[in-house]
């Protein structure tokens, strides 16, 4: 189940609603990638270790051992509401 958040505490840390959205998305994304390095770190590992012998006990075993990560959206909520994402815009400085 999921909870809601207010639209004040968004406001809080940025003055634009769409403007945290946009950061939270980002930050998602990047927290995804970051997750996909890490699961491909795991299974490339796992894949240099096995024989051509036992690959289909292997293969058994990594289907049954699934890796679980928080929900990078989750994430990248939580660290916008403590404050820990930080942003800026580039560009002119008129």
């Amino acid at each position: 189940m999921s909870a809601t958040i207010s639209l004040d505490d968004l406001e809080k840390f940025s003055d634009n609603i769409y403007e945290a959205i946009m950061v939270i998305a980002k930050r998602a994304r990047q927290i995804n990638d970051e997750q996909r390095q890490k699961i491909e770190e795991i299974v490339g590992t796992a894949e240099m270790d096995s024989s051509e012998e036992d690959e289909d006990y292997v293969r058994e075993e990594e289907e049954r051992n699934y890796i679980k990560f928080p929900k990078p959206t989750r994430l990248a909520m939580e660290e916008f509401l403590q404050g820990k994402i930080k942003y800026e815009y580039l560009g002119n400085e008129d």
